[in-house]
């Protein structure tokens, strides 16, 4: 009898689950954007941030840079405006919204020519925040079963 009980709850949580993952994905997946976001608006500093600093200016790019009062990586605003989430029941996905803006991506964060400035980067921080949401879905569903 304990058995069957058992087995009617674990399909019970594996179908509430399935059912509430897409959900989980999107949430992460925007927590995640946010989190890029703060770190973009920090410029990859700060005692809260525990990713890899972003390296200083080179001196031709300050130089190059004269007069302009924008912030690093934000010349046009592009790269900034150009992030948005897809999900579903298994994965969140963060993505350049336009295949040209792919270039961001490359100059940034996977070019060895270049410092590289990395903007989308999973710290221990994201991380926490990933294992926090997870608890909370798995616990909400348990106390509903």
């Amino acid at each position: 009898m304990y058995i069957k009980q058992l087995s009617e709850d674990l399909k019970k949580f594996a179908d509430k689950l399935h059912s509430n993952s897409r959900k989980l994905m999107k949430d992460i997946g925007y927590m995640f954007l946010s989190n890029t976001e703060t770190k973009w608006e920090h410029r990859g500093e700060g005692q809260w941030y525990q990713g890899e600093k972003w390296p200083p200016l080179e001196e031709s790019t300050v130089k190059a840079r004269q007069g302009r009062r924008t912030p690093m990586l934000e010349d046009t605003g592009d790269m900034h405006t150009a992030l948005d989430v897809e999900s579903d029941e298994d994965s969140a996905l963060i993505y350049f919204k336009r295949p040209e803006d792919e270039k961001y991506k490359r100059h940034h964060q996977g070019n060895a020519n270049l410092p590289q400035r990395k903007v989308l980067d999973i710290t221990p921080e994201d991380e926490q925040d990933i294992e926090e949401m997870v608890d909370d879905f798995i616990g909400d569903i348990l106390r509903g079963l």
